[in-house]
């Protein structure tokens, strides 16, 4: 994989030249908060993209941030502000794939206690 640890300038960018490469269905509720949320305060974090040449002109991948561009053209918005990463297609899926991971994290306190079965308790 490439590495993307380099700091990248952000630059505006037309939405109509971002095709999401790797979509994903969003609840409408969480839609509707992340719609209010940029309405409200504007956009705390921009999207992420690759930059690919098209016959048409520059195009760009959508890496990271697909709630974010939708609330976007929701809001009528033509640009959004965004990093552009150098990758290939394969980091890009990596790249979503991981920006997608749950934000709760799983402790054994989460799980149910483990109980005896009537196996073990007969060997006590």
């Amino acid at each position: 994989m490439n590495d993307l640890s380099e700091t990248h300038a952000i630059e505006l960018i037309p939405i109509e030249s971002i095709t999401v490469i790797n979509p994903r269905i969003r609840n409408k509720k969480i839609f509707k908060e992340i719609i209010a949320n940029i309405a409200e305060i504007g956009l705390k974090r921009p999207i992420t993209v690759t930059r690919r040449d098209d016959p048409d002109g520059v195009r760009y991948d959508l890496v990271c941030g697909q709630g974010r561009l939708e609330a976007y053209q929701a809001l009528g918005q033509k640009e959004i502000p965004a990093v552009v990463v150098m990758a290939d297609t394969e980091d890009c899926m990596v790249m979503s794939l991981v920006e997608r991971r749950p934000t709760s994290v799983t402790t054994p306190s989460s799980f149910p206690s483990r109980t005896t079965s009537p196996l073990e308790s007969e060997r006590e």
